[in-house]
This record gives C-alpha cells, structure tokens and sequence, in this order.
C-alpha cells in the first residue's frame, strides 16, 4: 500500500481486497463442494451399476441352472420312459404262465 494513500482510500483499498480474497475463498469452497458432490454423485452411480451388474449376473446364473435342471429333468424323463416301453416290450414278448391256448 502505498503511504500517500488517504485512510478513507486505505481503508477501502483494503476492504476491496479483504472482500476480494473472502468472495474467492467462498467460490473456491463452492467448487470444492461442488466437485465432492459431483464424486459422491459419481460413485453413487458406479455403485449402482455394479448392483445391477450383480444383479443380471445372478439371474443369468439362476436362468442357466434352471435350464440345466430343466434338461436334467427331461432325459431323466426321457429314459425312464425308454426304459418303460423296453420292459413293456419284454413282457409282451414272454408268453404268460399257464396261458394254454388249446383249451378253447
């Protein structure tokens, strides 16, 4: 400051620059606050998405074993069914006991 100021133009060159110095420490602390926002925000989201990645994953998981279980089931079904007709087709061909066809 220089000496051959008067106090009142002291006074407010100082003021201007107290002023000055408070209104950039309040936008800077807006930025700041605005940039945590922005990253919690942020990490939010990511955190979301990864939720809703494991999600889909898991359902994809639980399509694909139900789809296993699902032809599991169906050969098992399928055997039994083959195994039922080659029986039935045995037991035809036995002639059953004490069956005598000359008696009529």
């Amino acid at each position: 400051i220089s000496s051959d100021m008067h106090p009142i133009e002291e006074h407010m060159y100082d003021y201007w620059h107290t002023d000055s110095a408070n209104r950039l420490q309040k936008r800077k602390q807006k930025e700041i606050e605005e940039v945590q926002q922005k990253n919690e925000e942020y990490g939010l989201y990511q955190a979301q998405l990864k939720q809703q990645q494991e999600q889909r994953q898991q359902q994809v998981k639980e399509q694909q074993e139900q789809k296993q279980a699902d032809i599991e089931r169906i050969s098992q079904q399928v055997r039994d069914k083959h195994s039922l007709d080659k029986s039935v087709e045995e037991e035809e061909e036995q002639p059953i006991a004490g069956d005598d066809f000359g008696l009529f």
